[in-house]
């Protein structure tokens, strides 16, 4: 069969069209899949920058933990948590030799998942009076990360002293948090932090636990003892000694 020229012109056109458009059809493709790899490539980046800041923050977190472990506690009774702001404050007072007033306990703050709280926290709210320098000594002393004693809000003023002329007082009204471990209450009512599956009130009474059987030698598995939660001393902080402190003798040289 022969082809007129036409039908040959035809046939070449067709050809170069469906070449054209093959070769269209591949070149979008083509961009589609570039695009694809662009965005998945943008979000590997962002997962891998998000990885490395938490591997970063890898050793804050551990020193995170160990800093709560050693130093959040634990109120032995309900009386010790209600007054132990208030022994602190008056003490510290007391060895500055500050006027305390309008001081009063604040209602305690339980843990509160919706609104992100992880602690038991106290307060306490009051007013001291006097110098300069023992102000700013008491504010020192108020604030001890140690302790977790946290200064939520502080306001400094000045009046005139009433039993001297011309002298200036320094007036500081403040509130302060003491922050305790979330399992207090569980510890206090005699469960183990492990046992409680859900968070205790003062005024809830924890549910009864059935004691599994004994299991046999053979069968006990080794099981590491839970870490303990230091529990915080009910008796209050001493008074300050007023004595001067004696330095010690130095040691004998060695022959």
């Amino acid at each position: 069969m022969t082809l007129k020229p036409s039908e040959k012109r035809l046939l070449i056109i067709f050809c170069i069209g469906g070449f054209i458009a093959a070769n269209v059809g591949a070149w979008t493709i083509l961009q589609q899949k570039n695009i694809s790899l662009k965005v998945a490539k943008t979000k590997l980046d962002a997962d891998y920058k998000h990885l490395k800041s938490l591997k970063d923050r890898v050793s804050e977190a551990t020193e995170y933990q160990e800093i709560l472990a050693k130093y959040l506690k634990a109120y032995a009774s309900l009386d010790a948590r209600d007054t132990h702001l208030g022994n602190f404050v008056s003490n510290a007072a007391s060895q500055y030799g500050l006027k305390l007033a309008k001081n009063t306990p604040l209602a305690v703050e339980f843990p509160d998942p919706e609104k992100g709280g992880d602690f038991i926290k106290s307060g306490y709210q009051a007013e001291v009076a006097g110098g300069y320098k023992a102000i700013f000594q008491f504010i020192h002393k108020l604030q001890s990360p140690t302790d977790f004693h946290y200064i939520k809000s502080m306001t400094l003023t000045t009046r005139k002293n009433e039993q001297q002329d011309g002298a200036m007082d320094v007036v500081c009204n403040f509130v302060i948090q003491k922050w305790w471990h979330p399992d207090s209450q569980t510890l206090l009512d005699g469960q183990s932090p492990e046992l409680a599956a859900a968070p205790v009130t003062p005024s809830a009474t924890p549910a009864p636990v059935e004691t599994p059987p004994a299991p046999t030698p053979a069968e006990a598995p080794a099981k590491a003892a839970p870490a303990e939660i230091p529990v915080a001393d009910e008796t209050p902080p001493a008074e300050p000694d007023a004595s001067p402190a004696v330095a010690p003798a130095p040691p004998a040289p060695v022959q």
